[in-house]
């Protein structure tokens, strides 16, 4: 029942010109990367970033849902950014070998660090055929200089193919600057709760998987 109702959202916003036709016909690959960009700054100490680390927990057995819906093979990658960008995982790991440890929460919100460590993640993977969905969970307001990264991003054709979503914790995240991650004020999303924010995420994502 839930698949359906999915894939009648997934009608209603292709109908409604929000999901572009050349991405819409996309989503048949065979491989998807997910990446997760979290903000692990001060900022999100406590109970928010407690519901991010729940949320992203929960959600990894749903995507076996995905990938058995739709024939995609889903690969992950964690990063979380503060006053510098990691990668939580060290590389791409599939559903069934995820596996999340909870992120800490400290310092400052370095944005374009992380944007930097995405985008060279995007060039590594250029001439992959892979479809991208980035998850930026984000609170914290950007300390450092992320607009000349972000244009920089901007220029890659990967980034400006993939599916953004930006969910924003207790809506303190500014909507301008999300607004600019994703180029579509339809993908910034405001998340309270655990069970919220994985509903967000799977509708973002069933949006382009469903038929």
């Amino acid at each position: 029942m839930v698949g359906v109702v999915h894939k009648v959202s997934c009608q209603i916003m292709k109908a409604m010109g929000l999901i572009p036709q050349e991405i819409y016909r996309r989503v048949d690959l065979e491989r998807v990367n997910i990446c997760y960009m979290v903000d692990a700054s001060d900022v999100m100490i406590g109970s928010r970033i407690g519901t991010v680390n729940s949320s992203v927990e929960e959600c990894t057995p749903m995507y076996k849902e995905i990938e058995k819906e739709t024939g995609v093979t889903c690969y992950f990658r964690v990063m979380k950014y503060s006053t510098w960008a990691s990668w939580v995982n060290s590389e791409w790991q599939s559903s069934d070998d995820l596996i999340f440890n909870d992120i800490q929460a400290s310092g400052d919100c370095e944005y374009g660090a992380a944007l930097n460590l995405l985008g060279a993640e995007l060039e590594r993977y250029k001439n992959d055929n892979a479809y991208w969905i980035i998850l930026n969970i984000a609170c914290g307001k950007p300390t450092d200089n992320w607009e000349s990264v972000m244009r920089k991003l901007n220029q890659l054709n990967q980034f400006h193919q993939a599916l953004k979503i930006v969910i924003n914790i207790e809506s303190e995240y500014p909507v301008d600057i999300a607004k600019q991650f994703t180029g579509n004020i339809e993908t910034v999303l405001s998340a309270k709760e655990v069970r919220k924010m994985k509903e967000l995420i799977l509708d973002g994502i069933y949006h382009y998987f469903g038929e």
